[in-house]
């Protein structure tokens, strides 16, 4: 198995099996992905080794055709609040209790995305000894943890519930860049 930004991604192999449930041609899918039909001959026989790139493509767009009836990521999403690397602590700390939001996204001065601060992060720092008043004027890249996953605007949410098991938030993209993020908060939005 490979992994899609936290989503497990079926075998290679699979991809005829998938294709056909779905009811697409190689043509079809071919020109969803934007690629040749020749290339996904090749890869359901097992002669080419696409890159992830082509994978990557691939399943997304059958897993959003396959899932095209459910709430996609863009429906649910919020506003980005985010920091930079070189913020304060204590300005991510007062962001995070004048917003009422958990977690932010960390990006550097020329909006690459790299890291997360959360609740969690804030409680860690305590638990070693450590003082707020003590790190507050530290830039945020001092404890900053991982990025938060990033996905597709068009992911659909059973994806998204997914990722939000092992993550404080997903940052959505459309055509690569970040526009919005969903938290756990945000589920409650597809709730009746």
């Amino acid at each position: 198995m490979m992994t899609m930004s936290g989503v497990i991604l079926p075998e290679l192999i699979e991809l005829r099996r998938m294709r056909k449930i779905i009811g697409l041609t190689q043509v079809e899918l071919a020109h969803r992905v934007g690629i040749s039909q020749s290339m996904i001959a090749k890869i359901e026989n097992g002669t080419l080794n696409p890159s992830y790139d082509v994978v990557r493509r691939i399943y997304q767009t059958l897993y959003s055709i396959e899932h095209r009836n459910q709430t996609k990521a863009y429906e649910i999403m919020s506003s980005v609040i985010f920091v930079e690397t070189d913020d304060s602590i204590r300005h991510v700390f007062k962001l995070m209790k004048d917003n009422g939001i958990s977690q932010v996204p960390v990006f550097s001065k020329s909006g690459r995305n790299m890291g997360s601060v959360t609740e969690q992060t804030l409680l860690d720092v305590l638990l070693k000894g450590q003082t707020l008043k003590e790190i507050e004027g530290d830039p945020v890249e001092k404890i900053m943890d991982d990025v938060f996953p990033v996905i597709n605007k068009e992911i659909p949410l059973s994806a998204i519930t997914s990722l939000l098991q092992v993550s404080a938030a997903v940052l959505v993209t459309e055509k690569g860049k970040i526009i919005g993020i969903i938290t756990k908060a945000d589920l409650l939005k597809t709730s009746k």
